[in-house]
């Protein structure tokens, strides 16, 4: 590893290891995933083997997804809800000025 300042920045050089590496960014059942692809010098493609989950951690992904869902939801319930707050209110304040010029004149 070398390291390079540019623009006053300090960077870092793997020349040594890497001839490549490029990341790709994706969208998987509405979770965002990176791919990432590693090329090394005098191997090519570097390909980290798949591990199969366990039947636990498959049942807190499940939970988490659920648990994601639901909070969702309730935050656009939320945005919702406040949406029509401030339109009440915008609405209320208008016809609050309309009085009082109404009375004014």
């Amino acid at each position: 590893m070398m390291n390079n300042r540019q623009n006053g920045k300090e960077t870092a050089k793997y020349t040594a290891l890497y001839s490549r590496l490029s990341r790709e960014d994706l969208e998987v059942d509405g979770d965002r995933v990176q791919k990432v692809e590693i090329y090394l010098n005098f191997v090519g493609k570097f390909d980290i083997p798949f591990v199969e989950p366990t039947p636990e951690e498959i049942k807190a992904e499940q939970r988490r997804k659920k648990h994601n869902k639901i909070n969702r939801e309730r935050q656009r319930r939320y945005v919702e809800k406040k949406k029509q707050e401030m339109e009440l209110t915008k609405m209320a304040n208008t016809k609050q000025s309309h009085d009082v010029k109404e009375f004014v004149v």
